[in-house]
């Protein structure tokens, strides 16, 4: 089955699938982006679902959300620095909308 869930994971898309003991973890980079303006921002969240399968063929699922922003810019005449860092586990409905410019870098390459 190793094999089989590898063949999901293509070259410079935002997901990965693997298999780690009686898992499938699939995990989604869906955002990646360095923000330059007057200061400077490195926004990352990640989605991922895992499936567990026990020795009665029952399947548990689960799934995780993580985010972190790390941010330099002008602040009271200084400069200011910040970040923040947030994990979630649990059953999750995300909606989210935003706009904005960035650089595409490689995508689960840290």
């Amino acid at each position: 089955m190793n094999c089989a869930v590898k063949a999901l994971n293509k070259e410079g898309q935002p997901w990965e699938v693997t298999v780690e003991g009686y898992s499938i973890v699939a995990r989604y980079r869906w955002k990646d982006a360095t923000f330059i303006g007057v200061g400077a921002r490195k926004v990352r969240s990640d989605y991922t679902f895992i499936v567990t399968l026990d020795d009665k063929g029952v399947w548990t699922e689960n799934d995780e959300v993580e985010d972190s922003t790390l941010g330099a810019g002008p602040s009271d005449g200084g400069l200011g620095i910040g970040g923040s860092y947030n994990i979630s586990k649990g059953k999750h409905v995300i909606k989210t909308w935003e706009l904005g410019l960035g650089r595409d870098v490689d995508i689960l390459s840290d």
